[in-house]
């Protein structure tokens, strides 16, 4: 996948320097001169290829860390500030050096501002929405196979409850493993946007509040919301899995990586993935953990 978008990159940037290139300005009078040609070509494939590696960097992060379905408005803001105002700024530095450096001109001397300045805003615009949608589409088709998956897991453990209260005879009577407490739920119910999403309690990395919400992460960096407290979900959740770090977090024994002692014996917990917020454990629950982590 990385190796396709790399060579769309490519390909793509190729074709955008030659189209600011020779937009606005007459071909036989570009190739006229060779060296100006190959020079201005160097320099805007170069620019193109950094701004479009950046927006697919961000926009990658963002919908890790500002998905849209909890955080719209700050992520609108977010995206339009990192993805178009900021590579507009880089175009426009980009190009005054370009023209000093080779010309010994301005900027107000060329069609930058006519031309090429409102056309790279609309490919910005462009791309962002490209990325956007396929985001859109990735977490859809993700959500859609985990569904299914958990369905079929659902039919499976059904079929096995079935054929275990079969009367059959004592000699052939099958051992069925039982779980470690089956009271316990397999999967919550997760909310993103208008869907409810069952996710699998093995798939939990974190539990964490946020503003007036309880948000759920994923090993896979999905996150989602809850309307239950973190208290209420801790009192479903095994506690030889999961533990409560503090008022804000819940985390799961497979997500930590490691922890440092701090000031006053405090404990920072390093999670995976990695949590934006730092997680901290009081002296007071420091023991606790340390004998929890490695029960």
């Amino acid at each position: 996948m990385r190796f396709h978008s790399l060579i769309i990159r490519l390909l793509g940037s190729l074709f955008l320097s030659q189209f600011f290139i020779f937009i606005g300005s007459n071909p036989a009078a570009v190739l006229a001169s060779w060296r100006d040609y190959l020079t201005d070509s160097i320099s805007i494939f170069l620019l193109t290829f950094l701004i479009w590696t950046w927006l697919e960097y961000r926009i990658r992060r963002l919908d890790a860390t500002l998905p849209w379905t909890v955080h719209f408005a700050r992520r609108m803001w977010t995206q339009v500030l990192q993805c178009v105002l900021l590579p507009v700024l880089v175009c426009i530095v980009w190009m005054v050096v370009h023209l000093r450096l080779f010309y010994a001109v301005t900027l107000n001397d060329t069609t930058f501002w006519q031309y090429e300045l409102p056309i790279a805003v609309v490919v910005f615009a462009l791309l962002n929405a490209l990325y956007t949608g396929y985001s859109f589409y990735h977490k859809t088709r993700h959500d859609e196979q985990r569904i299914n998956q958990l369905h079929a897991e659902l039919f499976s453990l059904q079929n096995l409850r079935e054929q275990a209260v079969q009367p059959v005879a004592y000699a052939e009577m099958p051992v069925l493993p039982t779980p470690p407490n089956p009271n316990r739920p397999r999967t919550f119910l997760a909310v993103a946007g208008n869907r409810h999403i069952p996710i699998a309690v093995s798939e939990i990395a974190v539990l964490f509040k946020e503003a007036e919400w309880t948000m759920l992460q994923t090993f896979d960096k999905e996150q989602y919301m809850f309307t239950d407290a973190l208290d209420e979900l801790m009192a479903l959740l095994d506690p030889t899995e999961f533990f409560r770090a503090n008022r804000q977090f819940i985390v799961s024994r497979r997500a930590c990586r490691f922890f440092t002692t701090e000031q006053n014996g405090k404990l920072a917990l390093h999670l995976t993935p990695e949590s934006a917020t730092p997680v901290v454990i009081s002296q007071k629950k420091a023991t606790e953990f340390r004998q929890w982590l490695n029960g």
